[in-house]
């Protein structure tokens, strides 16, 4: 059974394997008869990237110095990490064409240097090597874990960069798009986020940021902990700092930061997958649909704006959107896709 195992282990990294033999693989790697194997594999691969004649001096001061490996110990992390990697691994696929192709998912610094596992894994240089980013599609959410453990979670149509010296005296990422960021707690290592005219530099642990620079706003809602947020055109003394359950939204071409302290739980409405209103004005609710449909609202009456609105239901378009408002307060609208007016029920 060994000797199979170890055969069916060596289709595997050769990307031969059926779903159904991977996962046969996979848990065979779990067992300590596996990790063995693995260690093994991890050694001898490397002994031929160093042996190979034809690696050149410069591939080879993308590899650091790589301790003895733990497999039994950080299996599940290797696992956790394959996904993170491969999107880098096959940018420098052709670099470490001797290494094995999934066990290169592990090992290939260029992409795993930011993903340097605390527990001595790997041993972080201080050499600088290149920068790696993480993408999502337009239909497509991505979660990532770093490693000091901070994890991100992209929206669509997203990018998130990773320093070259993340771990170096700071955490520094670039944003594009959207993110959901659990921030490792870590005193001796600031985490900032970078985007297009703006800087959030975290005090807490999670928080929101979207940075749209083609419809002119940035924003950062606080989910739990606190940040500092500011635009990076200015000085730090412009900074405000937003707590647990608040939301800034920086004007790009006002360079004014405006904050609430309501609802901020809707600003995760990608991720959560629904809205939540809790006794919420009507007024309150439509600043929030401008942030998500880019529409603006005209009311009837004031009462109508008055209108307190408690409700949960899906993340979904705007007439599905408007319609369970109208339903939940017994109002009438009427909406052209950029202006909603609220009117009384007939």
């Amino acid at each position: 059974m060994s000797e199979y195992n170890r055969k069916l282990a060596d289709k595997f990294f050769n990307n031969q394997c059926s779903s159904k033999e991977a996962e046969k693989v996979l848990e065979w790697l779990d067992s300590s008869e596996g990790q063995d194997y693995l260690s093994e594999k991890m050694d001898d691969d490397l002994d031929s990237f160093d042996e190979n004649s034809d690696a050149d001096e410069n591939d080879a001061e993308h590899l650091p110095n790589i301790n003895k490996l733990d497999p039994g110990r950080h299996f599940s992390g290797i696992l956790s990490t394959i996904e993170q990697l491969e999107r880098s691994v096959q940018r420098k696929r052709d670099m470490f064409a001797p290494l094995l192709k999934i066990a290169a998912a592990l090992l290939v610094v260029a992409a795993a240097s930011v993903f340097v596992y605390t527990s001595g894994i790997f041993e972080y240089q201080e050499e600088q090597v290149s920068e790696t980013v993480l993408t999502t599609t337009a239909d497509q959410q991505r979660e990532v874990t770093l490693v000091d453990g901070t994890i991100i979670h992209l929206n669509q149509h997203s990018a998130v960069t990773i320093s070259e010296k993340y771990m170096q005296e700071k955490r520094e990422v670039f944003l594009e798009g959207e993110a959901y960021f659990e921030v490792a707690h870590r005193a001796d290592l600031p985490f900032i986020i970078r985007t297009a005219y703006s800087e959030v530099e975290v005090l807490g642990t999670s928080f929101n940021v979207k940075s749209n620079p083609e419809a002119g706003q940035i924003e950062v809602a606080v989910l739990e902990g606190s940040v500092s947020f500011r635009d990076s055109r200015e000085s730090e003394a412009t900074q405000v700092i937003l707590q647990k359950g608040e939301y800034g939204f920086l004007d790009i071409a006002s360079r004014q930061i405006t904050t609430e302290d309501f609802g901020v739980e809707n600003y995760l409405a990608w991720k959560n997958r629904e809205f939540v209103f809790n006794e919420l004005s009507l007024g309150r609710v439509c600043i929030q649909l401008n942030r998500f449909y880019d529409v603006t609202c005209e009311f009837e009456d004031e009462t109508i704006e008055n209108r307190r609105l408690t409700a949960n239901f899906p993340n979904d378009d705007l007439e599905n959107t408007l319609s369970v408002i109208a339903f939940t307060l017994y109002l009438e609208y009427e909406s052209d896709g950029s202006k909603v007016s609220w009117l009384n029920a007939q």
